[in-house]
């Protein structure tokens, strides 16, 4: 009994915490393409305006009881709302899972914040805001600056290293991702990456270093020829046609997070290599 008490005080605040952040990422992949204040005004019907009372409001439970549809106007709630709050909710219990209750699972958690309103408004709307890529980014290098210290390692030299790895990450990760452009380019006469793709996998790599960059990337390469086979076959998508790719290296990024490590070992122990740390 004390031991499951242990487990609902140590779980419970991760799993509402992260609906909650999820419940605000709703919030970030409607209104920060649109130019709208992220603060102001409160959650509301979107057509009737009725601000939502607290009852209402509650991640997940809020749309259950009101059963998909606006307590006032009637008009049907997208049950994408509470899909995003449960998969951020899953998601931060992954990175406490894998990580354990430590600062690296914060980090994580960062992480996971800004990869999953980034795969949502690139499939909305083809873009990848750079609100979003740059902080990433920025945010990453602060994580590698965090990272020794969170060993409890506060030498300079290994904070030097750690920020040093990172950024190697991030210019090996934008630059392959340019490679593989410019291969595209060749083939069709065209552009096949936008530059948000660059930034995403810029700020990946800045977070867990080269090797997970490149596992990103290969990892959303094979799952974007998969989509598009999926969709020409629905007659979703054309050959030629734009596909948002975000969503695919997001996906890459979630598998180099969680279990890039044993991959990447797992490989170069076939190689006779030797793997480098990330996050």
């Amino acid at each position: 009994m004390l031991r499951a008490i242990e487990l609902v005080a140590m779980w419970l605040p991760v799993l509402v915490f992260g609906a909650s952040v999820g419940s605000f990422l709703n919030v970030v992949v409607y209104r920060l393409p649109n130019g709208l204040s992220l603060v102001k005004p409160g959650s509301h019907c979107p057509k009737c305006k009725t601000p939502l009372g607290a009852r209402d409001n509650v991640p997940v439970l809020g749309w259950l009881w009101l059963r998909g549809r606006c307590r006032h106007c009637g008009v049907s709630i997208p049950i994408r709302y509470p899909a995003v709050e449960a998969l951020t909710m899953g998601l931060y219990a992954l990175c406490f899972a894998v990580f354990g209750f430590s600062g690296t699972a914060v980090l994580a958690a960062i992480l996971v914040s800004w990869l999953v309103p980034l795969a949502l408004i690139d499939l909305d709307t083809f873009l990848l805001p750079e609100a979003l890529t740059r902080s990433a980014l920025v945010l990453g290098l602060l994580s590698r600056v965090a990272v020794p210290m969170l060993a409890g390692i506060w030498d300079a030299k290994a904070i030097a290293a750690s920020v040093i790895f990172g950024v190697t990450g991030a210019v090996v990760g934008i630059l392959t991702l340019e490679a593989i452009g410019w291969i595209g380019r060749l083939a069709f006469g065209k552009e096949v990456m936008g530059l948000g793709d660059g930034k995403l996998v810029a700020a990946i790599g800045m977070w867990l270093g080269w090797q997970q960059a490149l596992l990103t990337l290969f990892v959303g390469c094979i799952l974007g020829v998969f989509g598009s086979a999926i969709g020409m076959s629905l007659q979703k998508a054309s050959f030629g046609k734009p596909i948002p790719f975000g969503p695919y290296l997001v996906v890459g990024g979630l598998v180099a997070l969680f279990s890039g490590s044993q991959l990447i070992d797992a490989y170069l122990s076939l190689t006779g290599l030797n793997s480098l740390n990330s996050l």
